[in-house]
């Protein structure tokens, strides 16, 4: 609302981060839903991807 560009506040945001500082994060989520995919597999003997 009241930007001069629709997109304009995202821009702010996600033109201060590098691919550096998403890396580890990134990582941490993509890691995490490894392990929760390998637990439901577990439990329930679903095939995993």
């Amino acid at each position: 609302m009241n930007h001069a560009r629709p997109c304009d506040v995202a821009e702010g945001y996600a033109t201060d981060w590098t691919v550096e500082q998403l890396s580890d994060p990134a990582q941490r989520i993509a890691d995490r839903i490894d392990e929760l995919m390998e637990a439901l597999h577990a439990t329930n003997g679903l095939t995993v991807w």
